[in-house]
């Protein structure tokens, strides 16, 4: 069918292709084989879609930046995630999420869940909360990542190597708070924060 198509309601398909068309998925979407295709997936408004497969997909765009939309990587094992801009993105289960340098703006809350480990490949722009769980590695790499929310982390959260360039840079408009019960360090801290600041 040459047309757009939508999916209403909760789906679990094992592979997705989407060739030469937009495919917007309104509710609940969770594959389990395969995303593959020359077309665009499009997350609507508070959607949610669930990659659980292990690889990359190989779907030409997935446009993810719709309003309280929820990416959610969660196989138990290594993935890619693709390399575009989210609203939510989780990436949970267990082992390497490989980031792209196509990700570089996150409109909500990055979070990371079970034991999953993932490095930043470029700056991120992040306009609410990083959370890391107990278990988690979160390597933030030599790039200087704007946070806008708050930081929680409770798993390992290392921003960048000792002595080197990596900087957190808390732009938010209200109070900001860093919350520490895990390891790791942050290198270097900017606040140009609009409201009542950064509180340690």
């Amino acid at each position: 069918n040459p047309n757009n198509q939508e999916l209403i309601g909760t789906f679990s398909i094992p592979s997705v292709t989407v060739n030469g068309v937009v495919l917007t998925n309104n509710s609940t979407l969770e594959i389990t084989a395969a995303l593959t295709g020359t077309g665009t997936l499009t997350q609507a408004d508070f959607s949610v879609l669930n990659i659980n497969f292990t690889g990359a997909p190989t779907i030409t765009a997935l446009d993810a930046t719709a309003d309280e939309n929820t990416v959610n990587y969660i196989f138990g094992g290594p993935q890619t995630v693709i390399g575009t801009n989210y609203y939510n993105l989780f990436l949970g289960n267990s082992d390497v999420k490989t980031l792209q340098t196509g990700t570089t703006n996150i409109g909500g809350d990055f979070t990371l869940d079970g034991t999953a480990i993932t490095t930043a490949v470029t700056g991120l722009t992040i306009a609410r909360n990083v959370v890391t769980g107990a278990g988690t590695i979160l390597h933030a790499g030599d790039f200087t990542h704007a946070v806008a929310g708050n930081i929680t982390n409770n798993g390992e959260f290392d921003a960048g190597t000792l002595g080197g360039p990596s900087t957190i840079l808390f732009d938010g408009s209200s109070l900001q708070t860093i919350t520490n019960t895990g390891t790791g360090h942050i290198e270097n801290i900017t606040v140009n924060n609009s409201g009542d600041g950064i509180l340690l």
